[in-house]
């Protein structure tokens, strides 16, 4: 089993790209879709399923040139929902694959702790099976603490189910009396996301020629510079990053520049609709003035948001509780939960990404 962290020294000429490259804006968040690796083992006249090995290699590597760019976020299409429809022997294979990843991961802790990198899963995680679940709980809670890289696998992930979630989270918030239906809107269902609301991808890259974006981050990417390659995801190199990063760069005014303009939109229709809810409500509820009903439903909005968020790390807790696990790996599960929990709820504004605060992420409950 290869490792996490790949030794592999930058040449002088690219060391001499990523200082030209740094005079301009680096992304802080890229998303992968790892495409490629079947027909790359084909291609080598290789079992099919071979090809996933030679991905993680090649992901271990482009995570490095991630690191070395100053990129501090990467996201990756690990395994879709879809996959399961994929054969018996290569989802066994995946699963088989992914195990010994994490395993990996606790072997080379002393490596994360060194670069600070807090592992997030988004997905469905219920759907896998349990030793995976609490190899993912436990590996989620244990770097929650890290904050100088965010690494984000989508497993058992589709973008329709996890809009699916976050709209029954903010559903559960309705019938507790939480939040009102009309405090949904485009930034609480954003924050109900896996994501948590926290930095959107700048570049979304997907790789073997393939022109889609397969039910990957579709709420996330709407102002992603989207890059195609031809190159199979085993064949990707640091040059196809470097070009990415480039088209990014080209496209990063206009591209900022839509994003400011719909969010002005967005801020505006919701004053817009605030203030006829306000007006309406004035009789039957005792507010002073408009800013009072504004600080009131920003109040019960940041609950809704610590509600969904304390149900996940729950939820966490509980697949790892489930078998005892606690027992016999040294986690501290008393302060953990507690820096979790209370560290999420300082998380007023989803714009810093806080450690926890998103972290905990992701996993759709569906308790």
């Amino acid at each position: 089993m290869t490792t996490w962290f790949p030794k592999n020294e930058r040449t002088w000429l690219e060391r001499i790209v990523i200082r030209i490259l740094s005079q301009g804006i680096i992304p802080k968040h890229i998303a992968f879709i790892m495409d490629g690796n079947r027909r790359f083992a084909k291609k080598l006249n290789q079992e099919k399923i071979l090809g996933h090995s030679q991905g993680f290699i090649k992901l271990t590597e482009t995570l490095s040139w991630c690191r070395d760019l100053g990129i501090t976020q990467a996201t990756l299409f690990t395994f879709s929902i879809e996959n399961f429809k994929r054969p018996k022997e290569e989802v066994n294979y995946l699963m088989d694959l992914f195990r010994k990843q994490t395993k990996k991961v606790f072997e080379e802790m002393s490596k994360i702790k060194q670069y600070e990198i807090c592992i997030r899963v988004y997905g469905n995680i219920n759907l896998l099976p349990i030793d995976i679940q609490q190899g993912i709980a436990r590996m989620v809670i244990e770097t929650a603490k890290f904050d100088r890289f965010f690494l984000n696998i989508c497993f058992a992930y589709t973008a329709r189910e996890e809009m699916t979630n976050a709209f029954n989270d903010l559903q559960q918030c309705v019938d507790k009396h939480i939040i009102e239906p009309s405090d949904i809107n485009y930034t609480t269902i954003t924050n109900a996301m896996y994501s948590l609301g926290i930095n959107d991808p700048d570049i979304l890259l997907r790789t073997s020629g393939e022109i889609r974006l397969s039910d990957f981050l579709l709420w996330q990417s709407s102002f992603s510079t989207i890059f195609f390659l031809d190159a199979l995801w085993p064949e990707f190199t640091i040059w196809h990053l470097f070009a990415a990063i480039l088209n990014y760069q080209f496209e990063y005014r206009s591209m900022k520049k839509s994003r400011e303009d719909y969010f002005q939109l967005l801020r505006g229709e919701d004053d817009k609709f605030c203030r006829q809810i306000y007006h309406n409500q004035q009789s039957s509820k005792n507010y002073n003035n408009y800013e009072q009903f504004i600080i009131e439903r920003e109040s019960k909005i940041n609950e809704c948001y610590e509600f969904i968020r304390n149900k996940r790390i729950e939820h966490l807790y509980s697949i790892l509780l489930a078998n005892d696990i606690s027992n016999n790996n040294n986690i501290d599960m008393t302060t953990t939960r507690k820096k979790l929990i209370t560290n999420g709820s300082d998380h007023h504004h989803h714009h810093h990404h806080h450690n926890i605060d998103g972290l905990l992420y992701e996993f759709n409950q569906s308790l």
